[in-house]
C-alpha cells in the first residue's frame, strides 16, 4: 500500500515565494495605474478650473463700462463721447463710481519683478496691504452678509458695468418729475441700482420703487448708493432706455473647502452686497493694466493698479487687461517636490508650497469692447 505524499517544505517556499512576487507586481502595478489616474485627474481638473475662471473674468472685463447705450470707459475728451452723470450718493467710493468702468487695487510686493511666497489661504485685514487702499467691503475677517475678505498676496478687480437685465423703453417722463414710465418693469425692483440713457447722455440713479402701470420713481436720499436728488438734472424724452447696472469685484478669498478660490462680490440691490464662490483651488491672481497713453487707442505700456487708481492715471484710457491665476488641485496628485516651485504670473514670482498639488499658470490678456468711442 502506497503513502499519500503532500508536498515538501522547499516545495512551500518556492510556491509562496512565487506568489509573493506576483503579488508584489500586481500591487506595483495597481499602485502606477492609480498614481497615473490621479495625475490624469488632475490635469483635468486644472484645466477645468484654469478655462472656468478666466471665463468668467473674460465675459465681465468685456463688458466693463456698459452704460446702457453709453459708457463709462469712453474717454470723455474725445469728441462724441457720451456724457455720464452719476447721481448717486457716494458717486466717488468703490461700489457708485459708475464713471470709471474699471477699478483696482494691487498687493504690496506682488509687481512684475517681484517674488511671493504662498502660504495657508488667510484674510488680510489691514488695508493698507494694497494700493490704493483696500475697499473695507473686501476685508472684513468677520465677514458680513456673506462676504468672504480677500486673502494675502493677490491683487483684486473691480468692474462696472450693466446687468444682464433686459432694457426697456421710456414711454411718458416729465422734467424734474421723480418717476416715469416704461413700456415694461420685468426685471426692476426698489433699491436697484439703474441707468436712464438716450446714447448721447446718461444718468445712473436708484430705483425706488416700481409701481402698477411700469411706474418707475427715484426719490432722493442721504446714504451711499441711494439718490443726490428726485429729479434728474438732464431733461430725457420718450424713447429714452433704462438698464440695470453693477458693480462686481473679482478677488481670491477662501472657499468653502478652507483653500483659496475665485471670489465674486455684486452689488446687490444698491447697498447690500453678496459673494459668491467661483472657481475653488485658485491661489493668487496678478492683473496689469493696458494703458493708450498717446490717444491711438492702442495699448502703450501695462500698469499696476496703484500706477493708475485712484487717479493717478485716467482710467478711461485703459484699453485692456492682463489677468493670471495660480490654479491647484486638491492634495495627494503628484508625489511631494524635492524644491519649492516657482511660478511666474505676468512677471511676479510666485513660489508654492512643497505639497503634493498639481499646479499651472492660466492667463489671457482681456480687451475691453466700450473702451473706443
Amino acid at each position: 500500500m502506497r503513502r499519500d505524499a503532500g508536498f515538501s517544505i522547499v516545495e512551500l517556499l518556492i510556491a509562496m515565494t512565487i506568489g509573493l512576487v506576483l503579488t508584489g507586481g500586481a500591487l506595483t502595478i495597481l499602485l502606477s495605474i492609480r498614481s497615473s489616474f490621479s495625475t490624469t485627474t488632475g490635469v483635468g481638473v486644472l484645466s477645468d478650473d484654469g478655462r472656468f475662471a478666466l471665463d468668467f473674468l473674460r465675459s465681465s472685463i468685456r463688458g466693463a463700462g456698459f452704460i446702457g447705450c453709453s459708457d463709462s470707459s469712453a474717454n470723455p475728451s474725445v469728441v462724441g463721447a457720451p456724457q455720464i452723470i452719476n447721481a448717486l450718493n457716494g458717486s466717488g467710493t468703490m461700489p457708485f463710481n459708475f464713471n470709471q468702468a474699471l477699478g483696482g487695487y494691487e498687493y504690496k510686493n506682488t509687481s512684475p519683478g517681484q517674488n511671493y511666497a504662498l502660504g495657508a489661504p488667510a484674510v488680510d485685514a489691514t488695508v493698507t496691504d494694497w494700493t490704493p487702499s483696500l475697499d473695507a467691503s473686501l476685508n472684513s475677517t468677520v465677514p458680513p452678509s456673506g462676504v468672504a475678505g480677500a486673502v494675502a498676496g493677490s491683487d483684486v478687480i473691480v468692474i462696472r458695468t450693466g446687468t444682464t437685465t433686459a432694457p426697456v423703453n421710456v414711454t411718458a417722463i416729465t422734467s424734474g418729475a421723480n418717476n416715469f414710465t416704461t413700456n415694461s418693469s420685468t426685471g426692476f425692483a426698489a433699491g436697484q441700482l439703474a441707468v436712464i440713457s438716450n446714447c448721447a447722455v446718461a444718468t445712473t440713479f436708484q430705483i425706488s420703487g416700481v409701481a402698477s402701470g411700469n411706474v418707475i420713481s427715484h426719490a432722493s436720499g442721504t446714504a451711499s448708493g441711494t439718490n443726490v436728488s428726485s429729479s434728474f438734472t438732464y431733461p430725457y424724452s420718450a424713447g429714452a432706455m433704462l438698464y440695470g447696472i453693477d458693480t462686481q469685484v473679482y478677488y481670491i478669498g477662501i472657499g468653502a473647502d478652507g483653500d483659496g478660490a475665485l471670489m465674486r462680490l455684486d452689488l446687490n440691490g444698491g447697498t447690500a452686497f453678496s459673494a459668491q464662490e467661483l472657481v475653488p483651488d485658485v491661489e493668487n491672481m496678478q492683473v496689469l493694466y493696458g494703458y493708450d497713453a498717446n490717444g491711438t487707442q492702442s495699448v502703450s505700456q501695462y500698469y499696476t493698479a496703484n500706477s493708475i487708481f485712484p487717479a493717478v492715471l485716467n482710467p478711461a484710457q485703459i484699453m485692456t487687461v492682463k489677468i493670471a491665476v495660480l490654479v491647484a488641485t486638491p492634495p495627494n496628485t503628484v508625489p511631494r517636490p524635492s524644491t519649492a516651485q516657482v511660478f511666474n504670473l505676468l512677471g511676479t514670482q510666485v513660489t508654492a508650497p512643497q505639497d503634493t498639488r498639481q499646479r499651472q499658470v492660466f492667463d489671457a490678456t482681456i480687451a475691453l469692447r466700450n473702451a473706443v468711442p
